[in-house]
């Protein structure tokens, strides 16, 4: 049986205004060890041919089947920056799922530089906690505004 890799990858940019995905050309592999093997055990970084971001993988059977499949995802914009602070790999290979997030930057900052201690795995909330969290905090910096 051979295997199908989809591959997308990513230019790296999360304002919607920037950010750009396309798909690579699918790669078919004979095994299914081989095919597994592509797919990231971590939050992707940069792929080695191009250096952009791998966005998603999907990896399907010659019967179509959908054997693993993981994909990167990162807060919306609510305000400038917001998108930078957290990614998110998510999906599942064969009956495993999977779930990782790493926290970029602080939100709580006061522009660029370096983030001393980030990035950071994140163990303890859950990618809804975060975005809820994020929206909290944007609708306090909203009130902090003056009026126009």
């Amino acid at each position: 049986m051979s295997y199908t890799i989809h591959r997308e990858q990513h230019n790296g940019y999360r304002c919607t205004c920037c950010q750009e995905h396309w798909e690579w050309p699918v790669l078919v592999v004979e095994s299914r060890q081989e095919a597994l093997a592509k797919m990231p055990r971590g939050i992707p970084t940069s792929n080695e041919i191009t250096g952009m971001l791998t966005w998603s993988v999907r990896i399907t059977d010659t019967d179509g089947t959908v054997v693993a499949q993981g994909h990167l995802e990162w807060p919306p914009v609510l305000s400038r920056g917001m998108g930078y602070t957290y990614t998110r790999w998510h999906g599942f290979i064969e009956d495993r799922t999977f779930d990782l997030i790493r926290q970029d930057r602080p939100h709580r900052n006061h522009g660029g530089g370096e983030y001393e201690g980030y990035p950071k795995e994140v163990t303890d909330r859950t990618w809804e906690q975060i975005l809820a969290e994020l929206q909290a905090f944007h609708e306090e910096q909203k009130k902090e505004q003056p009026p126009v």
